[in-house]
């Protein structure tokens, strides 16, 4: 079980394991021909709990300076700017340009499941539903944008962001992010989401035919002990579904008591194909699947093109976990992700 990293821990991380050239490279975008790294915000929390933004390097060895002399617990990226960010303390007008379009998924947001984002044990339990997350957030991205350039970062504790690497994709207007990102999530509340609009767009049937329900039945329905998410294991959550799946037919009620998963779910769904009024029932039916299943984004990360980021690299003081790239988010297992104590 990972434990909180101390201060000495994570300033030994940071001078001698932690991957400069890999970092300084990929914020630098010198694949367009230029290297942009003196003119990226870095930011700064520190152990006294002082933020530092408006930090920049141009090298690997000045990185390296900027963790000595600071002495940073946590690492966060931000915008390419006009000029050199630090210029702001004299007083020079730098505005932000560009910024890789970043999508934030944290598991606490899915209200439907109540997973406490102080218990990491649940939360690496819940890590399929942010796995899925990505997946659908990414597909929909190559799909009907063409954005194909992205890396998943797993955050250490309740989730993963994705972050877009494409040129257009960097040159969005923070109205053009807003739109994509109304594209993706549902209207009201975390805790009364509303899928209508999701459920009427002509996108929509593909996905979720292909993608939300195959892994709605594969994993969600999937007993807890089985190594699933246990959406139907007990009475309680069955009638937490049942209160989302807000169909009746007064002459025929649905009764799902004292079933196993399995059964409740063969249940509801030939509920639905005999529906008197098969519409409304089909589009309750898809709003519970997808309360339980589509991706729950932090909206301001991907609106804005000023926002910081936690840093690829960067450790969750809260965990002593590192930050660490994702290849295969199906696949990857949060409980094995490196700690800052072990590299130390």
């Amino acid at each position: 079980m990972p434990r909180r990293a101390s201060e000495e821990e994570i300033n030994v991380y940071y001078e001698h394991h932690f991957p400069r050239d890999a970092f300084c490279a990929l914020l630098s975008r010198k694949w367009l021909g230029g290297c942009q790294l003196h003119r990226r915000e870095i930011a700064l929390d520190l152990h006294n709990g002082a933020f530092l933004r408006t930090q920049s390097v141009s090298s690997p060895h000045e990185l390296l300076r900027l963790f000595r002399s600071k002495r940073p617990a946590k690492v966060h990226t931000g915008a390419v700017f006009s000029d050199n960010p630090s210029f702001k303390k004299r007083g020079v007008y730098v505005q932000p340009t560009h910024r890789e379009l970043v999508f934030d998924i944290d598991i606490n947001d899915y209200a439907a499941y109540g997973v406490d984002a102080d218990d990491l044990d649940a939360c690496n339990a819940a890590w399929p539903l942010v796995a899925f997350g990505l997946h659908v957030v990414k597909l929909v991205l190559k799909r009907h944008f063409g954005f194909a350039n992205g890396i998943v970062v797993y955050s250490g504790r309740r989730g993963a962001h994705l972050t877009i690497f494409d040129k257009r994709a960097c040159e969005l207007s923070d109205e053009a992010r807003s739109a994509i990102v109304a594209m993706l999530q549902p209207g009201g509340s975390a805790e009364k989401p509303h899928f209508d609009p999701l459920v009427r767009a002509p996108c929509f049937a593909r996905i979720f035919k292909e993608n939300v329900l195959v892994f709605f039945e594969s994993t969600c329905i999937l007993p807890r002990r089985e190594g699933g998410l246990g959406v139907l294991d007990t009475e309680r959550d069955r009638q937490d579904f049942l209160e989302i799946f807000t169909y009746r037919e007064k002459v025929r009620p649905l009764r799902v008591s004292g079933m196993n998963p399995s059964e409740a779910w063969w249940c509801i769904k030939e509920y639905v194909r005999d529906a008197r009024f098969s519409d409304s029932a089909e589009r309750a039916f898809k709003r519970a699947v997808l309360t339980y299943t589509w991706p729950r984004l932090d909206a301001n990360v991907s609106k804005q093109t000023n926002h910081l980021l936690k840093a690829m690299f960067s450790v969750h003081p809260k965990t002593g976990l590192v930050c660490v790239p994702v290849g295969n988010v199906a696949t990857f297992k949060p409980e094995r992700c490196p700690s800052v104590a072990g590299l130390v």
